[in-house]
């Protein structure tokens, strides 16, 4: 199933970074997942977003993405 979510992500890039700014914490964090393991680089400002919430798993799951995907943008968030 990850692998056949993992196709249909990088097929959607679009759809997955909207998926980043969706409010249940669930979904953020594992479009946010999905888009460092894929370096989807357009999705490093949604995915910075995700620092700002309040709940710490999804923070978690920002900080992670944002690592794997190596963008200037994310690398900046991180600071």
């Amino acid at each position: 199933v990850q692998s056949a979510a993992e196709r249909l992500a990088a097929a959607n890039p679009d759809r997955l970074v909207a998926l980043a700014g969706e409010q249940d914490p669930a979904v953020a964090a594992g479009a946010a997942r999905l888009l460092g393991r894929l370096r989807v680089a357009t999705g490093a400002p949604a995915v910075a977003r995700l620092l700002a919430r309040p709940e710490t798993p999804l923070r978690l799951a920002a900080i992670e993405a944002l690592a794997e995907m190596r963008t200037s943008t994310g690398a900046g968030a991180l600071e």
